[in-house]
């Protein structure tokens, strides 16, 4: 599934207001750093944080409260801000919170890239539908016996799920084994590829986070048409790079826009 461990090198107090991929509200700024305490680290049921071991930082986040961004280098990574009349009020956005962090007097570096299109390549790696009938089967086999269906396929043959999705699902079932699917190998060696350049990237300029628009456009209705991930930068699920997402500002009644901080977590 299309979902990478978190697990932060240096901590920012003043940005962590999502957590992880689910949405984590708390109601105070010390809840936050309770919660990154408690999921930081190895586990065992999460093996890629395993690339962790001696790379964390003894001291506990709340260490930072004080800290702030004062002397923090944060590159912008450009490669990820759309093109268009559609994502200007978004880049418009992101481009206030970016002056803010100025404001805080973190060390702004802006105009970074990787030299690639990252925005068109982005579809070429996602691995959702290679990896859905996989993991959801596994995820209801874990459920034991109270599951009412047993397999992505016994789901998919009762008909109850958001019928926009029925492309993907049945692209989904028609998934062989992952171990010898050619493009799949593929798209895993490119991850990687891209992972090793926005590391090597934030190692040439001494830079603690990436930070970019990780939600170009407002949440669709449930009713409209799958945009395919058109809006969004999921590079850090898509290279398993550690991140922290935050709201930037509102984007008109139906949606808020989000601010990704991409934090590297091969680097000590």
């Amino acid at each position: 599934m299309e979902c990478a461990s978190r697990r932060f090198r240096r901590p920012f107090a003043n940005l962590v207001v999502l957590v992880l991929v689910a949405t984590v509200l708390v109601r105070a700024q010390s809840h936050q750093f309770d919660l990154l305490e408690y999921i930081r680290g190895f586990d065992p049921e999460d093996l890629v944080t395993m690339e962790n071991l001696g790379k964390l930082d003894k001291k506990s986040y709340r260490d930072y409260l004080d800290d702030r961004l004062a002397g923090a280098r944060i590159g912008v990574l450009r490669d990820l801000f759309r093109k268009g009349p559609q994502f200007d009020t978004g880049n418009k956005l992101v481009e206030e919170q970016i002056a803010l962090l100025r404001a805080q007097r973190a060390v702004v570096v802006d105009g970074l890239s990787t030299g690639m299109d990252l925005v068109s390549l982005i579809p070429l790696l996602r691995l959702n539908n290679y990896e859905l009938r996989v993991g959801f089967d596994a995820y209801l086999r874990r459920r034991g016996s109270a599951s009412p269906v047993k397999t992505l396929a016994e789901l998919v043959a009762t008909g109850k799920y958001l019928k926009r999705l029925e492309p993907q699902l049945q692209q989904a079932l028609k998934r062989e084994a992952l171990d010898f699917d050619p493009e799949y190998l593929s798209r895993l060696a490119n991850r990687r590829m891209v992972q090793q350049m926005l590391v090597e990237l934030m190692d040439r300029g001494r830079l603690d986070a990436l930070v970019y628009p990780f939600k170009s456009l407002p949440a669709p209705l449930l009713d409209a048409a799958a945009d395919g991930g058109g809006s969004d930068n999921p590079i850090s699920s898509i290279t398993g790079l550690p991140a922290i997402v935050v709201p930037a500002g509102p984007m008109g009644c139906r949606s808020r826009l989000n601010f990704l901080a991409g934090l590297s977590a091969s680097r000590n």
